[in-house]
């Protein structure tokens, strides 16, 4: 073996020195080796947690950066992205399968279902939780599908079908929302789910979010007026690109510097309200402002018929 093939095989295989900083603030030296399969792990993650295209790997800029860190780094093609990133998908898969099929193991299951916007199509999203051996908690959607019915039968059908399509064997609780439909689909589950924990005294967990959603909820009907009255300033303005332009430009007027805007709600989701209220009272300048460029608001009424009424805030309403 000549000297220089002798020099290439140690630099290969030599270790480099890495400058890292301590917790202390203290900069430390390291050696380092070059870990082709690390790296390449390293990138699948890239993708997949950061959700980027596959096409992303033939970018000129990323292939410069990878080229830049470590020159022996390999930068596949799209395709052999996708094809790892399938490969990498099944091996995860697998590991939790394992995990999930193992009596010792608990699993306790979150099952929420929601309707698009359009209200054509309805989904439903079943999570699995549980705690491994290192006692770290973990969380893992198990199946995100749209579903054929909203009855209470069906949606514990499309459960256990995701139960014993990942072989899980043991399963503690069940959390979901009040929904008549889903004390139905429990029942269901309760029937054909055998050896629960005390005979399924616990199996069903009610949402505690959606319990203190109902509660705030309540609250917030005594005071109606005014809270509907922000509600409908806010989605008013929201409603059209002109207004939102025309509320800004009242930001700029009275002097407020805001990274946040009016923001709507959601009926299911309490803290959205306290959001729009929290926002809608830091600007409540603006809207002083904007009642000067808009004399009425015009509500389209559900009988189809169109009439003007004065919804913006008032004075006493703050």
């Amino acid at each position: 073996m000549n000297i220089l093939a002798i020099f290439v095989f140690h630099l290969k295989n030599q270790q480099t020195l890495q400058f890292k900083k301590e917790p202390t603030g203290e900069n430390s030296v390291r050696t380092w080796k070059h870990d082709d399969k690390r790296i390449k792990k390293a990138m699948l993650n890239l993708f997949v947690v950061g959700g980027l295209p596959f096409k992303f790997v033939e970018n000129e800029a990323f292939i410069e950066y990878t080229n830049a860190l470590n020159g022996k780094v390999d930068v596949s093609c799209r395709t052999t992205i996708s094809k790892k990133v399938s490969r990498y998908y099944q091996e995860e898969r697998n590991k939790l399968v394992t995990f999930l099929c193992n009596p010792l193991n608990t699993v306790h299951l979150t099952i929420e279902s929601w309707t698009s916007p359009s209200k054509r199509v309805r989904y439903i999203v079943i999570t699995a939780h549980f705690i491994d051996d290192n006692w770290q908690t973990h969380k893992r959607i198990i199946n995100f599908k749209e579903l054929d019915s909203q009855q209470g039968e069906d949606i514990g059908k499309e459960v256990l079908k995701c139960i014993q399509g990942w072989g899980i064997k043991n399963v503690m609780t069940c959390t979901v929302d009040i929904a008549s439909s889903n004390d139905k689909a429990i029942e269901f589950l309760k029937n054909k789910l055998p050896n629960l924990y005390n005979e399924g005294k616990y199996f069903h967990i009610r949402c505690m979010a959606h319990i203190i959603n109902l509660i705030v909820r309540v609250g917030m009907n005594k005071n109606d007026e005014s809270v509907k009255c922000l509600q409908d300033a806010v989605r008013y303005i929201r409603k059209s690109t002109q207004r939102i332009a025309l509320f800004k430009k009242c930001m700029k007027v009275v002097g407020v510097e805001s990274t946040k805007f009016l923001c709507n709600d959601c009926t299911t989701r309490w803290n959205s309200t306290y959001d729009l209220l929290k926002i809608a009272v830091d600007l409540e300048k603006v809207f002083y402002e904007y009642e000067m460029e808009v004399h009425y608001l015009e509500i389209v009424i559900d009988s189809g018929n169109t009439s003007f009424a004065y919804i913006f805030p008032l004075h006493e309403m703050w």
